[in-house]
């Protein structure tokens, strides 16, 4: 198959000639996600509300995705940890996966920092 093309020149004006076609790629559509990264991708996103109970019911691969998941996102925080530290009695993966971070609990939390930084009567409140 050729396409016409048209060039110019400066002796006789116009000159045709034949060249073969120029072949573009066409961007593909990227594939969709399938059913099951979009369940784990939901199950991601709502891993805060999850039980220990919906954890263990769950294949031991997909629990040990799952807390790489959660590390990965950053949405490890000490409700989900305990979850699946609950979890992770079933799953020995789960288990030596956790272990293996060697995970500290946080020191507990000052509630009453104003006393410190304001004194017990501030003046200018």
């Amino acid at each position: 198959e050729s396409v016409l093309f048209i060039r110019t020149t400066k002796q006789n004006g116009f000159d045709f000639e034949m060249l073969p076609p120029i072949r573009t790629s066409v961007p593909r559509m990227p594939t969709p996600p399938s059913l099951q990264e979009l369940s784990f991708q939901s199950l991601l996103a709502n891993v805060g509300s999850l039980t220990s109970a919906h954890v263990s019911s769950l294949p031991e691969h997909v629990q040990l995705t799952l807390f790489d998941g959660v590390l990965a996102k950053g949405a490890l925080n000490e409700n989900v940890l305990r979850v699946f530290q609950q979890a992770a009695r079933t799953c020995a993966p789960l288990f030596a996966r956790i272990e293996s971070l060697n995970l500290k609990p946080l020191p507990p939390r000052p509630t009453a920092t104003r006393a410190r930084w304001l004194g017990d009567n501030p003046s200018w409140y």
